[in-house]
């Protein structure tokens, strides 16, 4: 592993650092995660998330003593990425990329094979990803975070094809709202069920229960789910060739 530390004075005696640091091992990191200038709630999601996995490279900077609540930047590539999913977070297990983040948002790009993504949130299981990339953003606002899926591509032993679209958190602690678009270019019809967010209970029950056996081709579809209406107002999907 190399390291480097600087730390430049500024005019309003604050102080800017920056940390870069070229391949490290992150599952030590949790471990000397209490020894490091970290605040608690950066602490506490290296903890829940309990990454490990190789960053390849890496630069953080910041401005004065470090809070989330302080200006930063962070860019990091890395690869073989394992991470528990944090709130809003997805987990993953296998997966190479790399992303810029600040206290407003952040990038992420993706790209692995035999991946497995864990989006409790979204999804009642673990999703297994023979290929995956993704390009995706996200944004913090007052009181929830956008997360938008430019573009996701993917194949495993059920499906193959890609998504687009954005995911809202709910202010008030709910699931939020999303509208998801994409096509399916192979799809087991018995298995569609386990790829319907769980935001969409009544057409993850009619798809289960529904369609016992066959195979769509070309199916463009959409999903629109909003947070104060999805128990009631949940349609079943529109799709077509």
């Amino acid at each position: 592993m190399q390291l480097s530390f600087t730390r430049t004075a500024t005019g309003d005696a604050s102080g800017r650092s920056e940390l870069r640091l070229e391949k490290l091992d992150l599952a030590p990191v949790v471990e000397l995660a209490e020894y490091l200038p970290l605040d608690a709630l950066l602490r506490g999601r290296l903890a829940r998330s309990s990454p490990s996995g190789m960053v390849d490279e890496a630069l953080f900077s910041w401005e004065g003593e470090w809070n989330a609540d302080r200006p930063y930047r962070a860019h990091a590539r890395f690869s073989g990425l394992t991470l528990n999913p944090d709130g809003v977070f997805p987990g993953f297990r296998g997966i190479s990329g790399q992303f810029d983040a600040s206290q407003g948002g952040g990038t992420v790009s993706l790209s692995s094979r035999d991946a497995h993504v864990e989006l409790p949130r979204v999804f009642s299981e673990e999703i297994t990803l023979d290929f995956l990339t993704a390009e995706a953003d996200w944004k913090f606002r007052e009181g929830h975070t956008l997360v938008t899926l430019k573009s996701v591509a993917f194949t495993n032993e059920h499906l193959a094809g890609n998504v687009y679209g954005w995911y809202r958190t709910d202010p008030e602690g709910g699931r939020g709202s999303a509208d998801l678009a994409g096509t399916m270019v192979r799809a087991d019809a018995r298995q569609l069920w386990r790829y319907i967010p769980v935001f969409a209970p009544v057409t993850q029950a009619w798809l289960k229960r529904a369609l016992l056996a066959g195979e769509s081709r070309e199916v463009r579809f959409r999903l629109k789910v909003r947070s104060r209406t999805f128990r009631s107002k949940t349609r079943r999907p529109d799709c077509s060739r």
